[in-house]
């Protein structure tokens, strides 16, 4: 009979030669005879490792560790294992005693390196990688993994370097070459990260990684035809590549097709089920969808919470803030959005109006790169925090330690949002505004700020959180200082109506085509100007010439438009007699832009928030009559807008004044009605406390 040491060697020398199946007999055969020796369980693990099956080579590195905790090999190799499986914390414990053992082991560091990137804790993972690249100088996945750690920390320029040196050290070696290509696009180098990108594939071309890579940055030049050939190659190469479908996913949302990029959302789902941006993704789309409606989307919401966010509620804690109803209050804004993005440009008047002997505002901006309207939001509060480098519970402590009272979310689930730090509750009172249009889902998130329109009486079984209803908007107008002068109605000199639309591609829904199709065929000689900057792909023109025309529309009716600086995309509206808004997901900077720039807006009220922020937008200037309540009215409404010049050229010359008279434009009205709203939250705690 064999002995144990006689076994490993033969089991090791078939897994040497790649005889894979006659080398796991060896191993069991001796771990039959000795089921606590660490080298048969390592032996064991490893095998169960190069085979896939992760959870099995964790068992075994464990039992491997059991019998010999002096092996640094056995702790690393548990640690990449339950890297493999993305149970970063356990991984970096092992990690950290696998490198404490042995510290010049350079995989080591390389794969701490990474677990400490995915944990948040750059600090460490930037000091494992400079270690890793300083053991192997000449190891292409030390400095990649540095670089990943560098730019993940907003180190971009030094993270640029280690992935130069990566590519120095093996041009041959993909990994490297997508590594470079990631940290270029960070640095804003789009040729040249597209380049490394291909050079990846070229080496590589089943390379999911680099394709879906290839694809986002063909997408962030609106070539939405080919990033979605690249997605579509990689989904071929890997079918069970959740990040190629979520990218499909998001490239046929970008151009419109919201119904049809459900499958391709739901299999991202599906295949990473522990990934909660796949999730949130999944039910950012669900807002335009025609498939769902106000209650289903909080089933869905909720059951993203219940996944993701439940686990995370832990036992409450008490929170030290003092119960005084009275005293002022300390109200912190979380967003990655604290940019030149309608939440940042929305936020900055809110922000100056604010009265500081009533609230002390904390931002915390996890915002991956600032630009000019950081800047100034950032002059407009007493804190400012950045964040984008903390992970969830990091910034939930942090938060917890500023003493927040009311902490308020302005992402909801869009991309980069922060809501599993609500999860953790950080803060007495915590609410949503601004930045999503629906639920979140969460039970930790207390409130909703809308209005009587966003949402009705009635409407309240829609919503996970409270709903705290302003008097007028939910949101407030400062109008563009440079705003181009607004001209006389367009139809005069044109001999023909034109109707408008600078919505988002991704609002387009069969619903919308359809209605507009009523509406061109109802008002004769008409004609159509779409606009946005993803409008500059000729394929996406083709695509969206079809669907017009599936619709009803005579695509020689329509123009696109591109891409063009704000002020001329103002200035677009000078060429529009009447806007037509979108459903189910309808328009809000766009809606208010028209309606600065003299151009009545015709709206739907839906079935869902998204479906009526239009609506609200319309109702607060004072022109409710704009407003729809089903499909017949909205074409009536353009129809009877269209035939009458003289009412519209009009409304059109009063327009602004209108404006600045009404609520949308009354930033001390509605930032004193925002302040009043924290207030009753605060009150609704302090009561609930005794």
């Amino acid at each position: 009979m064999a002995t144990l040491r006689e076994l490993l060697d033969e089991g090791f020398a078939h897994h040497r030669a790649g005889r894979l199946d006659a080398a796991g007999d060896r191993y069991e055969a001796a771990l039959l005879l000795a089921p606590d020796d660490g080298e048969a369980n390592h032996l064991s693990g490893v095998l169960a490792f190069q085979r896939g099956r992760f959870a099995d080579a964790v068992a075994r590195f464990r039992a491997a560790v059991a019998g010999d905790g002096a092996t640094a090999r056995y702790h690393g190799n548990l640690g990449a294992a339950l890297l493999a499986m993305r149970r970063y914390d356990e991984a970096a414990t092992a990690l950290r005693r696998a490198a404490s053992i042995d510290p010049d082991d350079a995989l080591v560091h390389i794969n701490l390196t990474a677990a400490c990137r995915e944990l948040g804790r750059l600090d460490e993972a930037i000091a494992a990688g400079t270690r890793a690249a300083a053991l192997a100088p000449r190891d292409a996945a030390a400095h990649a993994a540095l670089a990943l750690a560098l730019m993940r920390a907003g180190c971009v320029d030094d993270a640029v370097v280690a992935a130069e040196a990566a590519v120095a050290a093996d041009g041959s070696n993909s990994e490297a070459q997508n590594t470079l290509g990631s940290v270029l696009r960070a640095a804003g180098r789009g040729d040249a990260a597209m380049a490394a990108f291909e050079r990846a594939l070229a080496l590589a071309p089943d390379f999911v990684a680099a394709r879906c890579n290839l694809g986002q940055e063909l997408q962030a030049r609106h070539r939405y035809e080919e990033a979605a050939a690249q997605y579509r190659l990689a989904i071929d190469s890997e079918p069970g590549a959740a990040m190629a479908h979520t990218g499909l996913a998001v490239t046929l949302r970008q151009q419109g097709r919201v119904d049809e990029a459900l499958p391709s959302y739901r299999s991202a789902v599906t295949l990473d089920p522990n990934n909660p941006r796949y999730g949130s993704n999944l039910l950012f789309n669900l807002l335009g969808s025609g498939q769902t409606d106000g209650r289903r989307l909080l089933v869905e919401h909720r059951a993203w919470a219940a996944r993701f966010a439940a686990p995370l509620a832990g036992a409450a804690e008490p929170f030290p803030n003092a119960r005084d109803s009275d005293r002022r209050l300390r109200v912190g804004y979380v967003s990655p959005d604290l940019r030149n993005h309608p939440v940042g440009r929305l936020l900055l008047p809110v922000l100056r109006a604010h009265d500081p002997a009533a609230v002390e505002i904390v931002c915390y901006s996890a915002a991956r790169r600032g630009d000019a309207v950081t800047d100034a939001l950032r002059t407009a509060v007493p804190l400012w925090r950045d964040v984008a480098a903390m992970d969830d519970a990091a910034l939930a402590a942090q938060v917890r330690a500023d003493g927040i009272d009311v902490l308020v979310d302005l992402a909801g689930h869009t991309a980069r949002h922060r809501l599993l730090a609500f999860a953790r509750r950080p803060a007495p009172v915590q609410a949503t505004w601004l930045g999503y249009a629906s639920t979140t889902g969460l039970d930790q998130m207390d409130w909703i700020v809308a209005d009587p329109v966003h949402a009705p009486p009635g409407s309240e079984d829609e919503f996970a959180e409270r709903v705290m209803r302003l008097p007028n908007d939910l949101l407030c107008l400062v109008p563009p200082d440079d705003a181009p002068a607004v001209e006389p109605l367009p139809c005069l000199a044109a001999g023909h109506i034109t109707f408008g639309s600078f919505n988002h591609p991704g609002k387009l829904s069969a619903t919308t085509l359809r209605l507009w199709a009523r509406v061109l065929d109802r008002v004769s000689g008409a004609r159509l100007l779409v606009r946005y900057m993803m409008l500059e792909d000729r394929a996406g023109h083709d695509h969206l010439r079809a669907r017009l025309a599936a619709a009803g529309i005579d695509p020689a009716r329509v123009e696109f438009a591109g891409n063009v600086p704000y002020r001329e995309v103002l200035a677009s509206y000078n060429r529009v007699d009447v806007a037509l808004d979108t459903t189910p997901y309808s328009g809000t900077m766009t809606t208010l832009e028209a309606l600065w720039m003299g151009v009545p807006v015709v709206a739907l009220a839906g079935d869902r928030m998204a479906a009526r922020q239009s609506a609200a937008h319309l109702t607060a200037a004072g022109l409710a009559d704009m407003v729809a309540r089903d499909g017949d009215g909205y074409v009536d409404l353009a129809r009877a807008l269209a035939a009458d010049t003289e009412g519209l050229a009009g409304l059109r010359a009063g327009m602004r004044e209108r404006l600045q008279g009404s609520a949308v434009c009354d930033v001390a009205g509605f930032t004193r009605a925002l302040e009043g709203a924290y207030r009753a939250m605060w009150r609704d705690w302090c009561a609930a406390m005794g």
